[in-house]
């Protein structure tokens, strides 16, 4: 049923935009205001997107659901988005 999507997807937010010509992650003040937690994010993502592909060309737009959520939520909803 159309309800029953990886629970992932329903609680980490990104968006990727393809192609770039580098990867390029933005986390802006409004997914948090602290910059200890923008850079968590982002460092969480970048690792999460080099374990699938060693050159990455694309840019991830985190959301303001993404913060306090564990890698392994990050990397799976990042996998659903590279397919």
């Amino acid at each position: 049923s159309p309800q029953e999507r990886p629970q992932a997807l329903i609680n980490v937010k990104i968006v990727v935009v393809k192609p770039a010509d580098r990867l390029t992650i933005i986390v802006s003040k409004k997914v948090s205001g602290k910059a200890v937690e923008r850079n968590l994010i982002k460092r969480r993502i970048r690792e999460a997107v080099h374990s699938f592909s060693t050159y990455p060309k694309l840019t991830i737009i985190a959301l303001p659901p993404i913060v306090r959520k564990p890698f392994s939520e990050i990397k799976s909803a990042i996998e659903q988005s590279m397919k």
